[in-house]
């Protein structure tokens, strides 16, 4: 997230230089990074909301934790990356940021017991100024267009991995601990070992069931997921 803080009732944007104390180098016209942000303001859908956040600043030398915030999540401006091209013949002073990757939805924040330093000195590309009584006003959140993917969340079963040794012929579905073992029947085909295996050859490309051969990661086994098919599971006890 990114604090907006204000100088003398004008927005003074931090995220537009991404962070304090950004590197100094030359920049050309055919390379312009999409280090600015642009900021439209917004109509939001949504019905405000409160929630609370504690803010760590990235430059803990200057601003401290802001513990308690209160945000009015009904987002007041939309924030795009872009790039700058001078058409004009004013001052410029050679400060580059990183290029940022995705838009920002900023909302009206408060801060209690806010402690902010008396001046700043901070220079951008249209150069260097003072920087005096600070006041929080916005967090700005990292947004995407549309509607995320959702993700599902596995919960395994209470219990412990099948060890190779513990494991019954022909399945041989335990685990050996090493990505670079595999379990298998050994030689008499009366137990199941650890046998080394070539670790580019991964579980399924060998041979198919019974015989589920091939390396997997971590506690995984590879074990017959039926219809015909060997996989990389867990087998707990």
């Amino acid at each position: 997230m990114i604090m907006t803080v204000t100088r003398a009732g004008a927005p003074f944007v931090a995220a537009m230089m991404v962070a304090i104390g950004v590197a100094a180098s030359t920049n050309t016209a055919s390379a312009q990074p999409y280090d600015h942000l642009k900021c439209f303001k917004i109509k939001d859908s949504v019905a405000s909301f409160a929630a609370s956040a504690d803010l760590r600043p990235l430059d803990a030398s200057n601003f401290e934790l802001d513990v308690g915030c209160k945000l009015k999540v009904r987002s007041q401006e939309l924030c795009i990356p872009v790039s700058k091209d001078r058409t004009d013949a004013g001052p410029s002073v050679a400060v580059v940021g990183q290029d940022l990757t995705n838009a920002f939805l900023c909302y009206s924040v408060k801060c209690p017991a806010e402690v902010f330093p008396d001046q700043l000195l901070m220079s951008d590309q249209f150069g260097s100024r003072q920087l005096s009584r600070f006041h929080t006003s916005k967090l700005c959140a990292p947004a995407v267009l549309g509607i995320p993917p959702t993700t599902t969340t596995t919960t395994l079963p209470p219990g412990t991995p099948r060890t190779c040794t513990s494991a019954t012929v022909p399945a041989c579905d335990g685990t050996c601990g090493d990505q670079n073992f595999n379990c298998e029947p050994d030689t008499g085909g009366s137990a199941c070992i650890c046998k080394g295996v070539d670790i580019f050859l991964t579980c399924g490309l060998i041979q198919g069931p019974p015989n589920c051969y091939g390396t997997c990661n971590g506690d995984s086994s590879c074990v017959d997921l039926g219809g015909g098919a060997c996989g990389c599971s867990m087998v707990l006890q």
